[in-house]
């Protein structure tokens, strides 16, 4: 899974005893990097995040808390400087 380790991807994670509260988080930590890294606004991030963001189930194994990670592939900002480092 060498792909996890790109730097064209953005991961962000959220660990809750909630699988549906874990989702909801990493997405809106999601939506917010994309509109304090590229400058959208909150509408469009969410428009960007509904096509492009994948959430996986990371943790399971931690009852009763599950891991939700929400993925960015960073080169769908054509022309953007995309940051070395994950958000």
């Amino acid at each position: 899974m060498d792909y996890l380790d790109s730097r064209v991807l953005g991961l962000l994670g959220n660990v809750s005893n909630d699988i549906n509260i874990a989702a909801r988080n990493a997405l809106k930590s999601m939506i917010a990097y994309i509109v304090a890294s590229y400058g959208y606004n909150r509408n469009q991030a969410l428009v960007i995040a509904s096509v492009a963001v994948d959430l996986r189930i990371t943790q399971l194994v931690d009852a009763p808390n599950v891991g939700v990670t929400a993925v960015l592939p960073l080169d769908i900002f054509v022309g953007e400087m995309v940051g070395t480092e994950s958000p």
